[in-house]
């Protein structure tokens, strides 16, 4: 059987720059337990002081392992432009939120074939551990990237891999820079500007870097999770859509022919792009984005018909959510003049007829016994329904991307053998929490579970059996919190899936169902607003309190069926349109 040992990365935001973060300071309070064998490698670390107003690089040797010394250790550090701190084998990394210049080829080369013990603490130290060990050990390697959402961690991704194909990279193969130009189509369809982060993972990903037994790699394969679909059709105030759609805009602003194919207009034409009224990034040039994307593109041997299909889409989906709709005395949704103008694009740019588009806009279909009856949409139901359609058009065409990768850079035999890197979201905390937020700080609670498993539970009981002696740590188990979320009968999962069941289910209902059935529970928070009670609910995470605005989550949690688009569009004279309703069962999230 494969062995696999992990190596974990924690990202985190410093208080130096966001006043007080509670919870991250007490979660690193006793990593001190973690490999305490690796310290006995590493003299040098330990002779360089164990006070933490030293800036000690491994913080399992400092004299105050609390809250304070920690912060302190890490601000000393911080300060001296030292983002990188061990913890034993965990390798902290405080976001300096400007290029420090240490992460050119001179650095790289410098950490190549050297131990972690013999250099600074750096996320290279990190990934050539993790690559020597797979080569000595012949055991698969996890580096698991855990933090907020800012922290830092898609940035660490990119490091990681950046240093891997460096030190593997052979003039023979075109592989590794497959791998490096994936990661820059990943970004533009699935990161995007939030509030806290100009360019967030809104989605979560596990990449195999795969190795044939030179240590070269063979090639890589990428999972994909959770791709946030309710930010198609609404941001907050301040943040951004997908970032492809704005560089597909602004290149097609400075191409009069891509314009004119795409049938696009300025961003703020867009009701998917206008709402938040942030349409740039400081000191980033959507034009030449643009321009990157499409030759990572051609480097991952999409096409240019094929990547023309694919912009076209992208135009389609904004087109779409440009439809209004106009409500009749039956309440059936009808289209409206400027909305037929609209359906013609959206029929050239998918390649299917007008007739179908209006069809697919405004009707429904039932089987009864063998027997398809037409519904016509309500008004309320048919501005819903093009939500659903855009969000269809953009899940398969994200999935058709992932599988195009892994075509592309298919390790073949070499599978088995592979350093792997997970990516997943980071804890979120907003001025308003909704469904998305809840689904990324459940994915990290199961994270953070597993991580106290690994860093406290698995060493003390190999200290145990080795006969090592320790003190016993005692750690936040958020067992209690996840049961919360996830354990049947009654949990926050459960009563939403089964309120987006009844006809006559709201938001409202969902709410007051979560009051009657959770209000005992210990992490269950209604709040000291007694006039909030209606609108909202609070989860005592690990990482601290998280109240949820309950508007529109019935919506989000509901996966609008499009078959008959989907018939519509295996028709199309498109290429591109065809390929991707080979994707038509796909379970989109949220």
């Amino acid at each position: 059987s494969k062995g696999c040992v992990l190596i974990l990365l924690l990202a985190l935001r410093f208080a130096v720059k966001n006043s007080r973060r509670e919870g991250w300071a007490s979660r690193l309070h006793s990593l001190h337990a973690t490999n305490m064998a690796s310290i006995l490698d590493r003299p040098r670390l330990v002779t360089e002081g164990a006070s933490p107003r030293d800036g000690v690089p491994d913080m399992t040797v400092i004299s105050e392992i609390d809250e304070y010394g920690i912060n302190t250790n890490l601000k000393v550090r911080y300060r001296n432009d030292r983002i990188y701190t061990y913890t034993g084998t965990i390798l902290v990394a405080v976001n300096p939120y400007y290029q420090l210049g240490i992460y050119e080829s001179d650095t790289i080369n410098k950490y190549s074939g050297n131990k972690m013990a013999d250099m600074p603490p750096h996320v290279f130290a990190t990934a050539e551990a993790s690559l020597r060990y797979l080569q000595d050990e012949r055991r698969n390697q996890s580096c698991i990237i855990s933090g907020e959402s800012g922290a830092g961690k898609t940035e660490t991704t990119k490091f990681i891999l950046q240093y891997l194909c460096a030190v593997t990279w052979s003039e023979t193969k075109w592989v590794e820079q497959q791998i490096l130009e994936a990661n820059t189509v990943l970004e533009a369809f699935g990161n995007a500007k939030t509030i806290r982060n100009d360019n967030s993972s809104r989605f979560g990903k596990f990449i195999q870097v795969c190795f044939d037994n030179h240590t070269q790699i063979g090639g890589c394969i990428i999972q994909d999770y959770l791709l946030e679909l309710s930010r198609l059709s609404f941001q907050s105030l301040d943040e951004r859509n997908y970032h492809v759609f704005y560089q597909m805009i602004a290149g097609a602003m400075a191409s009069p022919e891509l314009r004119r194919d795409l049938m696009l207009e300025p961003a703020s034409s867009f009701q998917y792009l206008n709402q938040s009224g942030c349409y740039t990034l400081e000191g980033v040039d959507d034009t030449k984005m643009f321009d990157q994307l499409r030759l990572a593109l051609q480097v991952l041997n999409v096409s240019t018909e094929l990547s023309l299909g694919l912009f076209s889409v992208l135009s389609a989906v904004l087109w779409i959510g440009n439809l209004s709709f106009k409500e009749m005395e039956s309440e059936a949704g009808q289209l409206t003049t400027a909305d037929l103008a609209i359906v013609k694009k959206i029929a050239g740019l998918l390649g299917i007829t007008e007739a179908k588009v209006r069809k697919v806009c405004t009707i429904r279909q039932i089987s009864v016994k063998g027997t398809v009856t037409d519904i016509a949409l309500k008004y309320h139901e048919a501005r819903e329904n093009r939500h659903a359609m855009a969000k269809a058009l953009y899940s398969r065409t994200f999935t058709w991307l992932v599988n195009k990768i892994n075509s592309c850079t298919n390790p073949g035999t070499n599978a088995t053998r592979f350093i792997g890197v997970l990516d997943i979201f980071g804890f979120e905390n907003f001025r308003v929490n909704s469904f998305e937020q809840l689904c990324i700080n459940y994915t990290n609670e199961k994270l953070h579970k597993f991580f106290n498993h690994y860093v406290f539970s698995l060493e003390q009981q190999a200290y145990k059996e080795e006969g090592i002696k320790y003190s016993h740590i005692s750690f936040t188990d958020n067992t209690v919190c996840l049961e919360l979320i996830e354990k049947p009968p009654k949990c926050v999962l459960r009563l939403l899936d089964e309120e987006c069941r009844f006809p006559r289910g709201t938001d409202q209902s969902f709410l007051e169902k979560l009051h009657h059935e959770l209000s005992s529970h210990s992490h269950f928070v209604k709040g000291e607003d007694k006039r909030r009670w209606g609108q909202e609910f609070g989860v005592q995470h690990y990482a601290g309190t998280v109240t949820y605005t309950i508007e529109n989550f019935l919506e989000k949690n509901k996966d609008v069926q499009q078959d008959l688009f989907f018939d519509f569009l295996e028709e199309s004279t498109s290429d591109f349109v065809r390929e991707i309703t080979k994707y038509r069962d796909l379970l989109t999230e949220y």
